[in-house]
């Protein structure tokens, strides 16, 4: 299954469920690449982080041999991102914990990643302001239309997209 496929059911899953801010959760398998395992995304709520106030995100995947932990913080009203701290293990490949600062007013993101007792640091540049994927759909179920044919357009810090909703599917 690919990366765009994923995007879009969780995406759409996400679509179905009121757009009040309260704490929820979406769980769903994972299987690709050869990876097994469970995941869930969760709306958590408001939460001051680093003397902000931000809507507090998690992400958890969990299956043999790998696991991956992200707190996404993102502005309450935007949704755009604030900071994202990563924990992840991939068995054999190894582990570590990223950080990403997210700069509007420089128009940049910070990424620190460290790896056992490696560490490197890497600045992004990007004109404009820059989504997450979860923070972008939890923005576009609360505030928009859902018309068929409705073109997205996110802003990734290393890649843009555009999504076209072309169909809706009731799940039961």
């Amino acid at each position: 299954m690919s990366n765009k496929i994923i995007v879009m059911i969780l995406f759409f899953s996400c679509c179905a469920v009121s757009s009040q801010l309260r704490a929820e959760t979406i769980n769903y398998s994972i299987r690709q690449m050869g990876f097994n395992g469970e995941a869930n995304l969760t709306l958590v709520g408001l939460k001051d982080y680093n003397g902000h106030k931000t809507v507090l995100i998690t992400f958890k995947a969990h299956g043999v041999n790998f696991s991956d932990e992200e707190n996404i913080y993102v502005d309450p009203v935007t949704y755009k991102p604030l900071f994202v701290e990563r924990s992840f293990s991939l068995g054999m490949f190894g582990h570590g914990k990223i950080l990403e600062e997210y700069l509007p007013s420089k128009e940049e993101v910070i990424i620190t990643k460290t790896e056992g007792d490696k560490f490197t640091k890497q600045v992004i540049n990007k004109a404009g302001s820059m989504d997450n994927i979860y923070g972008f759909i939890f923005k576009y179920r609360k505030e928009g239309t859902f018309k068929i044919g409705d073109v997205l357009k996110m802003s990734l810090p290393t890649k843009d997209l555009k999504i076209r909703l072309v169909k809706r599917i009731v799940l039961n």
